[in-house]
C-alpha cells in the first residue's frame, strides 16, 4: 500500500489544491484501489470491510448489519455537517428540522453508548472508529459527557489506533 500525502484547502485559508491529488474535489481521503477510486470516508471503509471481512463490520445477514450501516451513513448525513455547521456558528430552523442539533447528536450518541460500550453494544466496530473521529481530530469538539469521553478514550487506546498514530508521528 503507498500513503500519498497532498495538500488540501485549510479552513483558514492556508494550503491549496494539489493537482496530484486525484480526489474530484481536491480533497481528503480518496482511496485508489487497482484504478478504481473511492472517495468520502464512509465509502471508503464500507469498501474495505468488504473487501477484507472480519470483526470490524457485520457482514450481509449479520443481525447488527442494519445498525451498522445506519451509524455509518449517519456519520455523513447527520453528525458531520452538524459539527461543521455548529463549529462555525451556523444555526437555523431548517438546520434543525434537517439534521437536527449538536445536542442531538450527543443524545442519539449516548443513548447508544448507554447500551454498551461500543455504538453495535458489545462489538467495536468501523462505525466507532468513524464516528469517534472528529473528536480525535479536535478534542476540544468533545462533548462534555462522561459515556463519550470513556469512548472515545476506548476507541483512541486500540492497539491499531495507537500504531497507526505513531507511524503518522513519523
Amino acid at each position: 500500500m503507498t500513503v500519498r500525502h497532498v495538500t488540501i484547502p485549510r479552513r483558514d485559508g492556508s494550503g491549496a489544491r494539489d493537482p496530484s491529488n486525484p480526489h474530484p474535489e481536491g480533497k481528503v481521503p480518496l482511496l485508489d484501489h487497482d484504478g478504481t477510486l473511492i472517495f468520502e470516508t464512509g465509502a471508503i471503509m464500507l469498501y474495505l470491510t468488504e473487501l477484507f471481512p472480519g470483526p470490524l463490520a457485520p457482514q450481509p445477514g449479520d443481525a447488527n448489519r442494519g445498525a451498522f450501516l445506519t451509524w455509518m451513513y449517519w456519520y455523513g448525513s447527520v453528525m458531520e455537517p452538524v459539527i461543521v455547521l455548529n463549529a462555525i456558528g451556523i444555526d437555523h430552523p431548517a438546520l434543525h428540522a434537517t439534521f437536527r442539533d449538536h445536542d442531538a447528536v450527543v443524545a442519539r450518541l449516548c443513548a447508544a453508548l448507554q447500551q454498551g460500550p461500543w455504538l453495535l453494544g458489545d462489538t467495536y466496530s468501523a462505525a466507532d472508529l468513524l464516528v469517534h473521529s472528529p473528536y480525535a481530530w479536535f478534542p476540544d469538539m468533545m462533548p462534555d459527557d462522561p459515556l463519550i469521553v470513556d469512548w472515545a478514550a476506548r476507541c483512541a487506546a486500540r492497539a491499531a489506533y495507537v500504531q497507526t498514530q505513531a507511524q503518522e508521528a513519523g
